[in-house]
């Protein structure tokens, strides 16, 4: 999961700081995973479409994307698929349902039509996060705000890393609290097995919950992508190990991966005159 957003500069240099994050195995929406940024001079489809054309050189993998942003036009044409898609509802004859798709906001039309993994996430406040991380430096010229953002990267990978080799459970301290508090609040739920890993769950409303499935008529599970209360009080009373039903993206093996990679220092030289900002950006990136 992919939250994309740009933010204007404010220094000599006006234009706009584009970046793709997301969150780690620990899940702190506070402090995120970066997957790139780069500097241009304004949010319209060639430079979200130069953007995204970056970004998809370096996320080399067959796992389906999903992708959260703040719905700015530029970005929105610039993702192939959907204007082809809502241009279709109108040949269809479907204009009332395409006004309804255009008119909604978007955190409703994200949740009710996406199929991707959302992980309940259901706006792009980890990217305003990115962005208030680097707000200090919005003034900076050009290449050395992309080396300020450099340098902030190489830090964190390297705290994260070490931060890692230091767990010692299965999932991260975040997670491992998670589970606790579902155990905790999920005690006074009435748990009677129906079948093979098949349960029925009362509480203040009734649930069914099929673990060879990962799901749970609740929907908490597949929407969060984690187990909800009502699945986790069936594991704890068959006696099941919690871990063996989580997304592999919540292990410690997967935080340990994302921060084994270090990020080499890049020499900063002189940018040609006139140079575009974006080009000084790819310069020092690549």
């Amino acid at each position: 999961m992919i939250f994309v957003d740009a933010t204007f500069l404010t220094g000599k240099f006006k234009g706009c700081l584009m970046s793709a994050t997301g969150k780690n195995a620990n899940q702190d929406a506070l402090r995120n995973f970066s997957f790139g940024y780069g500097i241009v001079f304004g949010k319209n489809v060639d430079n979200w479409r130069w953007f995204l054309n970056k970004l998809k050189d370096i996320l080399r993998t067959s796992l389906p994307l999903t992708f959260i942003s703040d719905h700015h036009d530029g970005l929105v044409y610039a993702i192939k698929g959907f204007r082809d898609g809502m241009a279709k509802l109108k040949e269809m004859g479907c204009d009332g349902l395409h006004e309804f798709l255009s008119d909604l906001p978007v955190e409703c039309w994200s949740t009710t039509h996406c199929k991707g993994c959302r992980f309940g996430d259901m706006c792009s406040n980890i990217a305003e996060s990115f962005n208030n991380w680097v707000t200090y430096a919005k003034i900076f010229p050009v290449a050395a705000l992309v080396n300020e953002i450099c340098i902030k990267i190489m830090d964190q990978m390297n705290k994260r890393r070490l931060k890692g080799a230091s767990y010692s459970r299965f999932v991260c301290r975040r997670i491992e609290k998670r589970i606790k508090k579902s155990i905790h609040d999920g005690g006074s739920l009435r748990i009677t097995k129906c079948g093979d890993l098949i349960f029925e769950v009362q509480g203040d409303h009734s649930f069914v919950v099929d673990l060879n499935k990962w799901y749970c008529s609740c929907y908490k599970w597949f929407t969060y992508q984690f187990p909800c209360d009502h699945a986790i009080q069936c594991m704890v009373s068959s006696k099941l190990s919690v871990y063996e039903f989580l997304n592999p993206f919540f292990s410690i093996s997967f935080f340990r991966a994302s921060y084994s990679q270090s990020i080499n220092p890049v020499p900063i030289n002189k940018a040609k005159k006139g140079c575009r900002g974006r080009d000084v950006a790819s310069t020092l990136c690549d």
